[in-house]
């Protein structure tokens, strides 16, 4: 019998959080392509995150997030 060893950073990859702490620090860096792909594995998991612009330029915009349960 073998024992199937998880890499950490694999099994980390299927967590929402992984992917928010992604999406967090690309959109502060301004890395859209790294935002897309955290916004889309988000998605895949069925959590969709959309950040709104800033009413006043002087404001930061904040992210709302929609999440819906995906039941299999």
């Amino acid at each position: 019998m073998t024992t199937a060893t998880l890499d950490p950073t694999t099994e980390a990859k299927r967590q929402p959080v992984y992917w928010f702490l992604i999406l967090e620090d690309a959109t502060k860096n301004g890395d859209h392509i790294t935002a897309a792909e955290a916004q889309r594995e988000l998605a895949r998991m069925g959590i969709r995150v959309n950040y709104g612009r800033a009413t006043d330029a002087t404001e930061e915009a904040t992210p709302t997030t929609e999440a819906k349960a995906v039941w299999t």
